[in-house]
């Protein structure tokens, strides 16, 4: 039935839509007249006719205009030349390459009509000097891209939001697009991407293209790569589309004749059909070695995650070491939680003791740190700008962000209210029209105003969307530089980022009370933008800044002439703390408790045991063992505390959802720079983890051990030697007492970098 659906709507639209692309190019052309000498007769002279063939201005790849007897060309817009400025190619005669050049989109004072047409003129001297004018229209063959603000926004409104999108946030591509490497167009050309996400629609008219399924086949694979999506299954609820949509960002095909075009839009892509329903396949550990195995892929691009409960698999950890030295970059959404208010949830109990005080003091409502895509600290976790250039209000924040990346918000929605709406993002929905499938959410919505639009949506958002961005961009970058690292991915992607300095839509002011509502006293609820000691800016609402795909792809063909780039073309050593009992209380008072904990002896897990002294290295990436963390049940005094004692089921579940909410950790490297890790008021779902009791019985060697790593990003480039009077620091402020023989039994800080 889905092949039948395609092969009996493609030939209807298809010709009728690039046969409107070429009947496009109409022109009108005169002639200056000259005399002839004495009484003889004399024609006027005629040029043969101009024809503009191949081409797309938006990328900069030229087009071959013919004018016969034309001896030179000039156009009013773009530039005429008779070496194509790509491929070095020489023209043949009458023959010149016309191109759009960069200045006519990076000044960004075109209209709307403009970003998809351009009215040229051109101005012919025949081989006798008499001049010739011709007018075309040419337009680019993607007919939404005007659309696709994200990519070039001057501020365009067909979406008849409230909030317009602001001029000139949008992921600078049109640069990263127009930059020549060996002889071809920045477009991702030959970079492979798993898409792991909800199975994409691969019979999408703009996906089509670009699936690619590996040559090594995996046994078992095929029940979820490249399975596309059945109308039944699509229609079941709209949630099913997501895979594709995310697809569409990363990759959907451009100059087509349809719909818009992908951040990489030569890049091959694999769908890995993910689920969140635990009867199907769908353990991350079953992805991650397909991956692997297969080989050939430079990008994992993962929209989907633990939005409250924790999970510890150490297996899958050692998975996602893997994949760093295989120099696989995983790219994660960051989550869309952090105006989360809980409720009853049959998942996770938990949900329904949410502490809303986040709500009072504007800050994240769910602690994201929940699985090893987000605490692993080389997975590059994404988080969301809207239109408006501000952080978008429903994005997670954390001291594991790394980058963020526009993506919109709702966009126009049926039966909602529509009166502070912003923009979302237009893309593949479906290869079957949304109106057959029985959706309702964009019925009304301006942008809809064709049937061919039915394929598409204008109301793609979240960090969902923002990381097929980062992906996108990530496999610009890779095919410019493909042996690039990991490690120099991240470094590139934080380097070129842009933050408060270089956008003025991105300050933030430091979030602080004097008194707090559970502690009475000074608390930090967020640091907003920090320097640290390496110079790099960070903050836990955008992470180094919002993705500069022009930058980014400039630094990454420049990275040999980067000491630190080159630096990262190496794996990163790991020296991890080795004192005991690292943690004691600090400062304690009835209701509240303050844990210190400081780390030194760090050795190297790779190298027998080498110590680090006083070698220097340069930080990579931080992370601190918690798993020992747990409550001391017995001991409270807080009222609600002691609930964590209860033996019934719903005071324990509230206990441990206070005691979670109004837990605060802070870490401090040994140049000073502060992370707040675990803000206080951030919701955290880890009782089926960590919220155990444990033997208490030091000598036996039959406990089980294991590790639950978290991360920071704050410290990036920072030095680091081994210095007790400088050391890494952890502050702990908890209203509930803590099992602090069982915390030290498993703390330890491991630092990633090189000397």
């Amino acid at each position: 039935m889905k092949n039948k659906n395609i092969k009996n709507r493609c030939p209807a639209f298809r010709p009728a839509r690039m046969a409107a692309v070429a009947a496009a190019l109409s022109f009108t052309a005169a002639s200056v007249l000259t005399g002839c000498h004495g009484d003889a007769k004399f024609e006027p002279e005629q040029l043969g006719e101009l024809t503009i063939e191949g081409g797309d201005y938006i990328s900069g790849q030229p087009y071959l205009v013919t004018l016969k007897d034309a001896a030179d060309i000039k156009a009013k817009i773009g530039t005429l030349s008779k070496v194509n400025p790509v491929t070095g190619e020489e023209a043949g005669e009458f023959e010149w390459f016309y191109t759009v050049p960069l200045h006519y989109f990076t000044d960004y004072s075109i209209d709307y009509e403009k970003i998809g047409t351009i009215n040229e003129k051109f101005t012919a001297v025949s081989i006798h000097g008499n001049e010739f004018s011709y007018s075309r229209e040419i337009k680019q063959s993607d007919p939404y891209f005007a659309d696709l603000w994200y990519i070039y926004n001057i501020g365009q409104n067909p979406f008849g939001v409230v909030n317009p999108p602001l001029k000139k946030v949008d992921l600078n591509l049109i640069p990263a697009w127009r930059t020549v490497h060996d002889g071809k167009l920045v477009s991702g050309e030959g970079v492979n991407i798993a898409v792991l996400d909800l199975a994409a629609d691969i019979n999408h008219e703009d996906l089509m293209d670009r699936v690619y399924t590996p040559a090594r086949q995996i046994p078992g694979s095929e029940v979820f790569v490249n399975t596309g999506l059945s109308f039944e299954k699509t229609k079941e609820s709209q949630t099913y589309t997501h895979g594709t949509a995310v697809a569409g960002i990363v990759a959907a095909t451009a100059g087509n004749g349809l719909g818009g075009r992908g951040v990489a839009y030569k890049a091959n892509i694999t769908s890995l059909k993910g689920t969140n329903e635990k009867d199907e396949v769908g353990k991350m550990s079953v992805f991650l070695s397909y991956v692997l195995k297969a080989g050939g892929f430079k990008i994992i691009t993962n929209s989907m995650g633990n939005d409250f409960d924790t999970e510890d698999d150490p297996a899958t950890y050692e998975l996602f070491n893997e994949l760093y030295e295989q120099n696989i970059a995983f790219i994660h959404s960051m989550g869309n939680e952090f105006a989360e208010r809980g409720g009853d949830d049959a998942v996770n109990k938990l949900k329904k003791y949410y502490v809303t005080t986040c709500s009072l003091f504007d800050t994240d409502c769910e602690f994201k740190q929940t699985d090893e895509r987000a605490r692993h600290p080389y997975v590059i976790n994404v988080g969301s700008l809207d239109s408006l250039g501000v952080h978008a209000d429903y994005s997670s924040t954390g001291s594991n962000l790394w980058i963020t990346a526009t993506a919109g918000h709702r966009g126009y929605r049926n039966g909602a209210d529509n009166s502070d709406n912003s923009a979302g993002i237009v893309s593949p929905l479906s290869s079957y029209k949304w109106t057959s499938l029985g959706y309702t959410s964009e019925i009304g919505a301006p942008w809809m105003d064709s049937e061919d639009k039915q394929y598409y949506t204008q109301g793609m958002s979240g960090t969902s969307a923002a990381t097929p961005m980062v992906s996108g961009a990530a496999a610009l970058a890779y095919q410019v530089k493909p042996d690039m690292t990991v490690s120099q991915l991240r470094y590139l992607l934080a380097k070129t980022a842009r933050n408060d300095r270089t956008m003025n839509s991105l300050k933030l002011e430091i979030n602080k009370v004097e008194s707090d509502l559970i502690y009475d006293k000074p608390i930090v609820y967020d640091y907003g933008w920090q320097d640290n000691a390496a110079g790099m800016r960070f903050s836990n609402y955008y992470g180094f800044g919002v993705v500069d795909a022009g930058e980014l792809v400039k630094a990454a063909q420049k990275c040999s002439d980067d000491p630190v780039c080159v630096a990262m073309a190496s794996p990163s050593e790991t020296y991890t703390s080795t004192n005991e009992s690292p943690c004691r209380y600090g400062e304690r008072e009835p209701g509240e408790n303050n844990i210190v904990c400081t780390f030194s002896g760090f050795k190297n897990s790779d190298e027998q045991g080498k110590v680090l002294g006083e070698d220097q290295i340069t930080i990579d990436a931080v992370t601190f063992d918690f798993f020992g963390f747990a409550y001391d049940a017995d001991k409270q005094v807080y009222s609600t505390c002691k609930k964590l004692a209860s033996s019934a089921i719903e005071e324990l579940l509230e206990g441990v959802s206070y005691a979670n909410a109004v837990l605060q950790i802070e870490m401090i490297s040994p140049s000073g720079t502060v992370s707040l890790v675990k803000p206080i008021y951030a919701n955290w779902g880890y009782g089926n983890v960590l919220n155990k009791k444990y033997d208490d019985d030091e000598d036996d060697d039959d406990s089980e051990s294991t590790s639950f790593q978290m991360s920071t990003s704050s410290f990036y480039l920072e030095k680091f030697r081994d210095d007790p009077e400088h050391p890494f620091t952890i502050r702990i402020k908890t209203a509930c007492n803590i099992d602090l023989k069982n915390l030290n039994k498993y703390m330890k800080v491991s630092v990633f970098g090189r000397k």
